[in-house]
């Protein structure tokens, strides 16, 4: 399955989990807020995984060696964390959607995801280093 997918299959799981408890504890606003949270999440974890694609296997950071798949990896992940917090900090400002249910499941979403971006970057690099040997 491909990163995108999982990514997707991901925050739909957790989303439909915490449909019905988010809208008993919240109310009509929960869900609304719930589904803007994932998609800030997903919206980062798929912005992050940018350099992981363009970047393990670039041509500047192959004459790094090992030290290329870290810059990648780093710069991914404060990648993903600048447009999470740009992303929550927007949505709670606007005023569109209940603050505390938005962050709470931009939290649960960002830590659910960090699942397939692990395993994407793990075999990112994995693939890379492959190809060097």
């Amino acid at each position: 399955m491909g990163f995108l997918a999982a990514a997707v299959v991901t925050v739909a799981i957790v989303a439909a989990v915490g449909y019905v408890p988010t809208r008993r504890l919240v109310g009509d606003s929960g869900p609304r807020a719930m589904v803007m949270g994932c998609a800030i999440s997903l919206l980062a974890s798929v912005v992050g995984s940018i350099p992981m694609v363009f970047g393990v296997g670039s041509e500047l950071l192959a004459r790094q060696r090992s030290s290329g798949a870290l810059l990648a990896l780093g710069s991914s992940m404060a990648l993903r964390l600048a447009v999470v917090v740009v992303g929550a900090l927007a949505a709670g400002l606007s005023g569109r959607w209940a603050v505390a249910p938005l962050l709470v499941w931009v939290g649960i979403s960002y830590g659910a995801l960090l699942v397939p971006d692990t395993l994407f970057a793990v075999r990112s690099i994995r693939e890379e280093t492959a190809k060097k040997e």
